[in-house]
């Protein structure tokens, strides 16, 4: 996995998986399924693949990795 987001890193190509290291791993959407679904955004590694994630995902989502850190959102 690690192998393959490295290659895909610069590209305009969005990266969806649910392992718990997704995100630090280069990961751009992160899905975890349990009693909900809760979504996780790395917007470093979107704005670095020139990917843009509207404002309304990023207010439902779990966590944003921004600028190396993680911020919990609910």
């Amino acid at each position: 996995r690690r192998a393959a987001l490295d290659r895909l890193k610069s590209k305009p190509v969005l990266t969806v998986g649910d392992a718990p290291d997704f995100l630090r791993e280069g990961g751009t959407i992160r899905f975890e399924v349990d009693d909900r679904v809760r979504l996780s955004v790395n917007l470093d590694q979107a704005r670095g693949s020139a990917l843009n994630i509207q404002t309304r995902m990023l207010e439902v989502s779990s966590e944003v990795l921004e600028n190396g850190v993680v911020r919990r959102m609910r």
